[in-house]
């Protein structure tokens, strides 16, 4: 999910610079490396800079209806899924500091019928990949709730331990912090 405005950061905060490479590509990057090969950026306000900036491996579709917030494009992106797949992974555009370690750990522990979860800072949150019994739930999503509701109503669930998933970059001190602890 990339379509925000980043109104905080002031500027397209996807394509920062993070350890050599834009956070989409490094997100990207560990995605590939878990050989899930149908990535799609959902994007929005900075649709231009991310379809020019593409990153190596992903699709970049633009959600009409990005203004309305994270649960719109959420929403959005589960409609326009194949059926035939068992899960659905989302992760944030701006969560720069997960790691390889991370997704192995998600998708080690998915079985197509239970929603797997990260948690931190005492809460479930994404990434998660979703089984096909909430996709109901993620297609009716609107305004700015994200899927953290559909997350604490799942009856099926298994939470991973993920706190490299607190880490996203709002704003430009942010970027600035990521950036010297690396």
């Amino acid at each position: 999910m990339a379509a925000g405005e980043a109104s905080r950061f002031g500027a397209c905060k996807h394509l920062q610079i993070v350890n050599g490479k834009t956070i989409l590509q490094h997100l990207t990057d560990i995605l590939l490396a878990n050989s899930i090969t149908d990535i799609n950026i959902i994007s929005g306000a900075w649709h231009g800079q991310h379809k020019n900036a593409k990153p190596s491996g992903a699709q970049i579709t633009y959600n009409p209806l990005w203004r309305e917030g994270l649960g719109s494009s959420i929403a959005f992106a589960t409609r326009a899924i194949d059926e035939s797949i068992d899960g659905l992974l989302i992760v944030l555009g701006d969560q720069a500091a997960l790691q390889n370690e991370d997704i192995q750990r998600l998708l080690a522990n998915f079985d197509g019928n239970k929603t797997v979860c990260a948690t931190y800072n005492n809460s479930l949150g994404v990434p998660a990949i979703f089984a096909q019994q909430q996709w109901p739930a993620l297609k009716s999503l609107q305004g700015d709730n994200g899927a953290k509701q559909i997350l604490q109503d799942c009856v099926s669930i298994t939470t991973i331990d993920i706190p490299s998933a607190a880490i996203d970059i709002d704003t430009v001190e942010d970027l600035a912090s990521m950036n010297a602890t690396i």
